[in-house]
């Protein structure tokens, strides 16, 4: 399947869309027409293959708190090489649950 959204020329507007980026702006005083450079927000669709994913994801319906599998843990440790050359140790790791799923150093 070939990825849907790679036009980076549309012009996506964000406005009244509850995003920090302009509406949070507005509301917090500044001027309606600010460029705000210090917020690291896109201004591009999402990648269609995310969106298929997330749309396959959520079909069951079931949206409580769900244990990690293996290959979650295999992606971590495989970035964690790739970036900072460093093999990590699952039991290293100590899971927390929050809006999503993060990782803390023990």
């Amino acid at each position: 399947m070939a990825e849907r959204n790679l036009n980076f020329d549309a012009v996506v507007n964000r406005k009244n869309t509850d995003c920090l980026k302009y509406d949070f702006a507005k509301r917090r005083g500044m001027p309606e027409d600010v460029l705000p450079l210090w917020v690291a927000d896109m201004d591009f669709k999402t990648s269609s293959y995310i969106e298929d994913a997330v749309i396959e994801r959520t079909k069951h319906g079931i949206f409580g708190y769900s244990e990690v599998q293996t290959p979650y843990f295999e992606t971590v440790r495989s970035w964690m090489k790739k970036h900072h050359d460093w093999d990590i140790q699952e039991k290293w790791l100590i899971k927390r649950r929050a809006l999503f799923l993060r990782w803390q150093w023990r």
